[in-house]
């Protein structure tokens, strides 16, 4: 199990790196094994990264499979530590697909932020902010950004 573990953390670091087309083979190996070995626990998360992998490389509909096969198994097995990010990701993948899919975008972002301040996670509602960020900053000159969208105060450790 722990080598598993090994290789899907590789592979995540990869993807952090930009590296996404080399961890693509190494998640699909590492989730291969941890389903064969009977494991369900956080593959929400595995999944997430295996998303986000595909949206760097631009395949958008095997990132869409992979988001949402995240989100389905998060909400059955009520494994919902990644569910903003999952949220966020969506959003991310419908702007990588086009950017007149920024209404959907924004929609996805702000139900992220929703969860992230239901579960208090300022980690991920931090990461969602700035998401909503770029996405305001992309669009400033095209459209008028809302001013009712309440943005979070900076946690205290930024603050």
């Amino acid at each position: 199990m722990w080598r598993i573990t090994g290789l899907m953390y590789r592979a995540g670091g990869l993807v952090l790196q930009g590296r996404a087309a080399e961890a693509i083979p190494l998640l699909h190996q590492g989730l291969d094994e941890y389903r064969s070995a009977g494991c369900g626990l956080t593959l929400p998360y595995y999944l997430s990264i295996l998303g986000d992998a595909y949206i760097q490389t631009g395949r958008f509909d095997q990132a869409y499979k992979a988001l949402d096969e995240a989100l389905t198994i998060a909400e059955k097995n009520e494994d919902l530590f990644q569910e903003a990010e999952l949220h966020r990701l969506m959003g991310e993948l419908a702007l990588a697909q086009s950017p007149d899919n920024d209404a959907i975008a924004e929609a996805r972002f702000e139900s992220a932020l929703a969860i992230a301040r239901r579960q208090q996670s300022r980690a991920w509602e931090l990461r969602t902010t700035l998401s909503l960020a770029r996405l305001f900053s992309d669009n400033y000159s095209s459209r008028r950004v809302d001013s009712s969208v309440s943005l979070p105060k900076a946690p205290r450790c930024l603050s």
